[in-house]
């Protein structure tokens, strides 16, 4: 489905869910219009998640909440939990600000891959 039919479809009860929406977008078309999109399920009174690496986008759902009306955005973090005795790590998912990184030098380096 296409986020304009999505659109023209939500209301206050509607549940959305965007993996990384745009993708195949810049960058900065991306923020814009993904900015534009939570700005209307905002208004519209809408449930969802929004799945996005965009750093600036999470930085700006304070900002967002303040100048649009409707319901509170809100950041959920991914946090991960390693055991001590080398078992599948557990992830949690959690309101909280998220960290302005996507840690990929840390998996290169944890999975020693030469770039």
């Amino acid at each position: 489905m296409r986020i304009s039919q999505i659109g023209g479809e939500m209301t206050g009860s509607t549940m959305v869910l965007f993996n990384e929406p745009l993708s195949g977008t810049s960058t900065a078309e991306t923020l814009i219009i993904s900015t534009e999109v939570l700005c209307a399920i905002k208004l519209v009174g809408a449930r969802g998640v929004w799945v996005t690496h965009l750093h600036r986008l999470a930085a700006d759902v304070h900002r967002l909440n303040r100048v649009v009306g409707g319901v509170k955005l809100k950041n959920l973090i991914a946090v991960v939990t390693h055991e001590a005795d080398g078992t599948s790590p557990t992830y949690r998912i959690v309101e909280g600000e998220p960290e302005m990184s996507s840690h990929a030098y840390d998996v290169v380096r944890r999975y020693v891959l030469k770039i």
